[in-house]
């Protein structure tokens, strides 16, 4: 089975730590239990040469896994299970999407595996044709 990425959100930083708590001296990812955890965010509005980025509200989070994981996608803060893999030979890699068009047109930052994802209004507007079935 292939990697499987897990996008999630959570009310605040606290909230979050109780699930994935952040390792003393930490780097920007760490392992938790066989589970790659990237703290993250999304971006509201870019940055201009007159203003700041604005970002979203909540603690947000990437987790990889190394195959499904049920347990992560039945939390209500799961809100978007993709396959790199798939994503990057152009096929349908979408497992589960709980954002609306609006927030999945959004950027999150770091870059979800790299560069493989390419979200965007190209994908949101046609989200059934990237859903896994």
């Amino acid at each position: 089975m292939s990697d499987v990425d897990h996008l999630m959100m959570f009310a605040d930083l606290a909230a979050r730590e109780v699930v994935f708590p952040t390792p003393e001296g930490a780097p920007p990812c760490w392992f938790d239990g066989g589970r790659t955890v990237t703290p993250g965010r999304v971006v509201l509005q870019e940055p201009t040469e007159v203003a700041p980025a604005i970002y979203g509200p909540g603690a947000w989070v990437s987790v990889r896994t190394s195959g499904p994981d049920a347990e992560l996608e039945a939390m209500a803060e799961c809100l978007l299970v993709t396959e790199p893999d798939r994503a990057a030979a152009g096929e349908p890699f979408i497992r589960v999407c709980r954002l609306s068009e609006a927030a999945l047109s959004r950027r999150y930052e770091p870059l979800l595996a790299g560069d493989l994802y390419t979200f965007g209004a190209h994908i949101a507007s046609d989200l059934q044709r990237w859903m896994i079935r």
